[in-house]
């Protein structure tokens, strides 16, 4: 998993431009936090000598938070989003401290998978095991943005039953094809607006669509879309004459 997952990183990593102050998405900082604390999860279990507690933590942020959510709900941006795109730009900027900071935290017990990686990067400051170990960045300590996402995950966890149903029930065969109505209690509605952003409401629950209200408790339902499915990017949206998304036509024509 930790070799994948460094693997997967490199890959959405090719071409990678530094940029000064990435747009980071709510989805970023969340990623992003996270890292933070595995961070200092690792630093204080190599200082006990714990290494298994280091894997441990390594091989629970790639497997539970990277690879099943963050890879999962970027890779659209990442493969279908113009290059210049910010939030393409904003998700490789996350991948790249993401890939360092585990680079160097397995150094120490997984020596050749580490250093191989490291070569593979093309990072031209020697070997990973020369770098500085990485510290817990303040900048990225747990803010608005994980207490956002992890009730978000928690909605999404109501969307998804909604539509396994309808999965079940042969109305149609992926979550893509969905478009979800929801309804979320009072004490939630400082989400309502960001849910009803279409951009990031179909990225972080890789649905076709979502309306969201106010009522009195959670509460999620199902349907097969009605927009077709662009040939590109195989989300389900309006399409041009071109036969694409707006996205995609402006990507392929490059304009955007």
């Amino acid at each position: 998993r930790l070799r994948n997952t460094l693997r997967i990183l490199l890959g959405n990593l090719d071409g990678y431009q530094p940029v000064e102050n990435p747009e980071y998405t709510l989805l970023d900082r969340w990623i992003l936090e996270r890292l933070h604390e595995v961070v200092a999860e690792c630093r204080k279990a190599y200082e006990a000598y714990e290494f298994r507690k280091v894997f441990n933590s390594l091989n629970q942020f790639c497997t539970a938070d990277l690879s099943a959510v963050y890879v999962d709900a970027t890779k659209d941006r990442m493969y279908c989003d113009a290059t210049t795109s910010p939030r393409r730009l904003a998700s490789q900027a996350a991948m790249h401290e993401i890939f360092t900071s585990i680079a160097k935290l397995l150094a120490p017990i997984l020596a050749f998978t580490a250093d191989e990686a490291w070569e593979h990067a093309g990072f031209t400051t020697g070997t990973v095991h020369e770098q500085d170990f990485p510290e817990a960045n303040d900048a990225f300590a747990p803010s608005d943005a994980t207490a956002k996402a992890n009730r978000l995950f928690e909605i999404k966890y109501s969307i998804q039953t909604a539509i396994e149903a309808r999965i079940q029930a042969k109305e149609f065969t992926r979550n893509n094809e969905a478009d979800v109505t929801l309804t979320i209690p009072e004490s939630d509605a400082a989400l309502l607006d960001l849910l009803n952003d279409r951009e990031f409401a179909t990225e972080f629950f890789i649905i076709a669509g979502l309306s969201a209200t106010l009522g009195e408790e959670l509460s999620a339902t199902a349907r097969k879309t009605d927009l077709p499915l662009c040939p590109r990017c195989r989300k389900h949206e309006p399409l041009l004459e071109s036969g694409l998304c707006e996205r995609c036509d402006d990507v392929c024509n490059g304009t955007k």
